[in-house]
């Protein structure tokens, strides 16, 4: 559940703040303490505690006397070994998650003079069967005993002013405010109670059963959330709202009859009660939140009742068994014309709620965020030319979708509109469309072929990411942008055509397109950002037009350089770096697993983190760069197998290679002589012309360095190479 998730990300975080290394005094007979006073300590993180631990008053350390007052927050967290705790009557304090996850802990005994239990105290202390908080205890915070699946009695000694177990309950009651709090499987509900607490039963799942009477007004946020043994429910008359996450997980519930009174139900109330078949609103509800009855995946028909005036986000969403739902007449707000079977705001022409078996009435003007979310029985649908905008996730998880018409007065698909549509075989997007939003057809698995008409001026990001079986797509000419990840992980894609209106595309936009082979940058293009070409393993030919002022691919390189900067930024297994190229980008060639030799100039002075990792292929390197120290960003060629893959680089710099950071890893580094530099200076300057002349002359050696243009024979061309060297 969300709610749990996000109380655990909060706890774990603040664990790691709490507990630094080494964050006690001092210790005695395994306890860990902290000096909160000149003779007073509090019991405090100290390591994994297990067994039976018995914290005494006082402890004895260089004749001091110390009263231990407190136990800190945190201070046994996580402690899944610890079976018992008595705490003595010296303390006052038990603080926040002090015992939380203490999942072997079966009994505590907690002393008379404690005042305040913290929040989260014993939560998850799932094996603790009985609970007595002594009369002493004016704070108790929340959560404190929430997830204490294993509890069976819990009660509050008599004379306690703040709190009570009146009736012999099994719960904790604030006196004052006639609020339950905490209560377990065993708990029978006071007719005096008003309110049910938020989390009070929350993960309580020996809960089978529970009776709400009619003196209660409200249940709070999460109250009997995950109670997965809870299998009927009877709100009282007078409850008048039911909150956020009140029922949510609640899967083995099948019944429900909501009261009357009620006016609220909260956002994801009865989420992800997936036994629940139908339910009742009664005419007094006015809102219900977003995702209210998200997942209830059992539910077959609802009615929502002609005094709601407010229905938030997908609170139908993931209901994938409904085939009918309804608004009863009368209602001023939304309506179900034509027997639709869906919700409509009647003000705005919105469908906001559908199924299975919805039509979607010709003077609707726009589909609902979440309209149709995780509808999976829904298998083909119409947006009539009315329509002017699909809105964020309107058809996301409709996997039994196949067909899908859309019409030609759309303008907008928003975010995640018909993501994870993973029967879908093919779309069309009409020419009165502008904006395909991020993540729009994300997952479609099943997409064959897409043609984006000439409207479109974004890509969204993510837009077809995933969509394997993508293998045509048509991007219209008035595309300006193709957004990040746009169409990563398209494996299916051998081809994409970029109109000469796209100036911007994306990070990764392309990554992960291994069955891409060629792909032309257009002279428009102004912006490509990291990764674009990533793992597209086949590419053979990678090029920029003619007439891009930002970027080029010089010498038939296969590359995209940036010009300004002459780094290099994509490349494919065809690659060829030109001596031009002063800097590679990183993850300019990751995972190009196809790529089996590379040469690299001595004009490079950096290679850009990940830029050769992933490289598989790889069995050949030649390194030109002279000094390797400092060239290298993070991880350049991880994944190379460096035992296999052979170094090459100049004989002058050999022990420096050997010795550099991620060059040393290659197991075979071996040297040879720099072309030009037929003097042996370490420099290919106007001193190598003389020297090659000599050599022409008089067949003086050189080491191999006088055979400039490597065709393996010292002649007269080997002098015009040796000055296109210079040159460049």
């Amino acid at each position: 559940m969300k709610t749990k998730l996000l109380h655990s990300i909060f706890l774990a975080v603040a664990l790691m703040v709490a507990l630094p290394a080494s964050a006690y005094d001092f210790m005695v007979d395994g306890i860990a303490y902290q000096k909160t006073g000149n003779t007073a300590v509090e019991v405090t993180y100290g390591g994994n505690y297990t067994g039976d631990i018995s914290i005494p008053p006082s402890v004895d350390l260089d004749g001091t006397t110390y009263i231990v007052t407190s136990i800190d927050s945190y201070a046994f967290y996580g402690c899944s070994g610890l079976t018992s705790v008595t705490i003595p009557n010296s303390v006052t304090t038990i603080g926040g998650s002090a015992f939380q996850s203490c999942s072997g802990l079966t009994s505590v005994t907690i002393g008379n003079s404690v005042t305040s239990i913290g929040i989260s105290a014993f939560n998850g202390c799932s094996g603790l069967t009985s609970v007595t908080i002594p009369n002493s205890v004016t704070t108790i915070g929340g959560s404190a005993f929430q997830s204490c699946s294993g509890l069976t009695s819990i009660k509050v000694e008599t004379g306690n002013t703040v709190y009570d177990s009146r009736e012999d309950c099994n719960a904790i009651i604030e006196t004052a405010s006639k609020t339950l709090i905490a209560g377990c499987k065993n708990t029978t509900i006071p007719n005096s109670v008003t309110s049910i607490g938020n989390y009070a039963f929350y993960y309580c799942i020996g809960l089978t059963s529970v009776t709400i009477p009619n003196s209660v007004t409200s249940i709070g946020n999460g109250a009997f959330g995950g109670c997965s043994g809870l299998t009927s429910m009877t709100i009282g008359n007078s409850v008048t709202s039911i909150g956020d996450g009140a029922f949510s997980g609640c899967s083995g519930l099948t019944s429900v009859t909501i009261g009357n009174s009620v006016t609220t139900i909260g956002g994801s109330a009865f989420n992800g009660c997936t036994g629940l078949t139908s339910v009742t609103i009664p005419n007094s509800v006015t809102s219900i939140g977003n995702g209210a009855f998200g997942g209830c995946s059992g539910l077959t028909s609802m009615t929502i009742g002609n005094s709601v005036t407010s229905i938030g986000n997908g609170a139908f969403g993931g209901c994938t068994g409904l085939t009918s739902i309804k608004v009863e007449a009368g209602n001023t707000v939304y309506d179900s014309r034509e027997d639709c079977n869906a919700i409509i705001e009647t003000a705005s022409n919105t469908l906001i709620a559908g199924c299975m078996n919805t039509t979607i009435p010709n003077s609707v003007t726009s589909i609902g965020g979440g309209a149709f979310g995780g509808c999976t029985g829904l298998t083909s649908v119409t947006i009539g030319n009315s329509v002017t905008s699909i809105g964020d996730g309107a058809f996301s998880g409709c996997s039994g979708l196949t067909s899908v018409t859309i019409g030609n007065s759309v303008t907008t698909i928003g975010g995640s509109a018909f993501n994870g549509c993973t029967g879908l075989t093919s779309v069309t997007i009409p020419n009165s469309v502008t904006t395909v939003g991020g993540s729009a057809f994300r997952a479609c698995s099943g997409l064959a072929s897409v043609t984006i008409g000439n409207s479109v001026t974004s890509i969204g990001s993510y837009a077809f990411s995933g969509c394997s079986g993508l293998t045509s797509v048509i991007i219209g000419n008035s595309v300006t942008s193709i957004g990040g990840s746009a169409f990563n992980g398209c494996t299916g894609l051998t081809s994409v055509t970029i109109p000469n209106s796209v100036t911007s595309i994306g990070n990764g936009a392309f990554g992960g397109c291994t069955g891409l082979t060629s792909v032309t940058i257009p002279n428009s293009v102004t912006s490509i950002g990291s990764s674009a070409f990533y793992n597209c393993s086949g590419l053979t030919s990678i090029k920029v037009e003619a007439g891009n002022t930002v970027y080029d691919s010089r010498d038939d390189c296969n590359a995209i350089i940036e010009t300004a900067s002459n780094t290099l930024i994509a490349g494919c297994m065809n690659t060829t770096i030109p001596n031009s190229v002063t800097s590679i980008g990183g993850s300019a060639f990751r995972a190009c697993s196809g790529l089996t030799s590379v040469t690299i100039g001595n004009s490079v002075t950096s290679i850009g983190s990940y830029a050769f990792n992933g490289c598989t292929g790889l069995t050949n390197i030649y390194s030109h760069i002279v000094n390797p120290n400092n060239v290298l960003g993070i991880n350049v060629f991880g994944s190379v197998d460096k035992s296999n893959c052979q170094l090459y680089v100049p004989r002058v710099s050999l022990d420096l290679y050997k010795e550099a950071d991620q060059w040393k890893e290659f197991e075979h580094i071996v040297p040879f002589d720099e072309p030009g530099d037929v003097n042996g200076d370490e420099v290919v300057s106007g001193a190598d012309v003389t020297a090659l002349y000599n050599v022409l002359l008089d067949g003086a050696e050189a080491g191999g360095s006088a055979d400039v243009n490597g065709d393996g024979v010292v002649s007269g061309a080997d002098v015009t190479a040796l000055y296109n060297l210079l040159l460049n």
